[in-house]
């Protein structure tokens, strides 16, 4: 048998490729500093030794692997845990998972799916479409963790680089985004108060308002699974369910509410980014509770 973190379950075993992604601020193995694993494009991070014994930070793959006793997981992985009583457990990327990319300047923010394979090209595409109107040229660059991993500076090779091979599951992605031809001109008089305008920029901030209740209601919700479980008032199976259908929730509040809202105003927009952040927040709160219940399953 094999539970999932946020509900996602497999009986594929725990193969033995290395794992090629650094999470968290341990560095890989061999490597002297977190700076020289995040290198922009072209360069390579310093050799990895599988024999070494220093790190407690689970770097996980889009495969199957096994999971060190006592290290510590990030969110977002699906996990297999064995319930032979054995407590070895494994752990992969997901297949295909959520990105939010962050826009330079400006810090707003937008969300699609990417698999294994996507190119940056296609990642630089699905901004234009969200957050360039579509247009290409306006996607400068892309950075991850603040380095640039494709775009100026980097050489045009760069776009056809995978998300796999540019290690971007959970690390911080933004994107250099220029304003469009004739930024400079002077901006259109603001509505009137009480116009047209005025209402429907009135609307799109109560209508972020709405979903900003609802986001109240689901971490209250997860307050109290964790109060629960702090209080042994429920058992594991149970708070992994109840965790598993908040999270369902939780990206459903996103990807059908935060993101798809109208925000003409900057007052909305502002809303938005505020609210894509708390999402951020509770996601990863919640991933550690998933993190917990597995070791409580393996404790067993």
């Amino acid at each position: 048998a094999s539970a999932g973190q946020g509900g996602a379950a497999s009986a594929a075993a725990a193969g033995p490729q290395q794992p090629l992604l650094a999470l968290g601020a341990t560095p890989w193995p061999g490597v002297a500093s977190r700076e020289e694993v995040l290198k922009p494009c072209g360069q390579q991070p310093g050799n990895r030794s599988s024999t070494s014994t220093s790190w407690q930070v689970f770097v996980p793959s889009y495969e199957w692997a096994a999971v060190p006793e006592e290290a510590s997981v990030p969110p977002g992985l699906e996990m297999n845990l064995s319930m032979d009583g054995s407590g070895s457990r494994s752990a992969r990327i997901p297949p295909s998972w959520r990105m939010l990319v962050v826009s330079e300047p400006g810090n707003d923010a937008c969300r699609f799916d990417v698999a294994r394979w996507s190119t940056l090209a296609a990642v630089r595409a699905e901004v234009a479409k969200a957050m360039a109107e579509g247009d290409l040229s306006r996607v400068r660059a892309l950075l991850a963790d603040g380095v640039a991993i494709a775009g100026e500076g980097t050489p045009e090779s760069c776009w056809a680089r995978t998300v796999e091979h540019a290690q971007l599951f959970g690390r911080r992605i933004t994107a250099s985004i220029i304003s469009p031809a004739g930024a400079g001109a002077p901006p259109p008089a603001a509505p009137c108060a009480g116009g047209e305008g005025g209402q429907d920029a009135d609307a799109e901030v109560e209508a972020f308002e709405v979903l900003s209740a609802q986001l109240g209601t689901l971490g209250a919700a997860v307050a109290e699974v964790e109060k629960a479980l702090g209080a042994s008032g429920i058992t594991v199976g149970h708070a992994h369910s109840e965790l598993a259908q908040l999270e369902a929730e939780l990206e459903r509040l996103q990807c059908k509410g935060i993101d798809v809202l109208p925000a003409s105003s900057e007052a909305a927009r502002q809303r938005r980014r505020e609210l894509t952040r708390r999402v951020e927040l509770l996601s990863t709160r919640m991933g550690g509770l998933f993190v917990g219940l597995g070791a409580a399953v393996r404790q067993r």
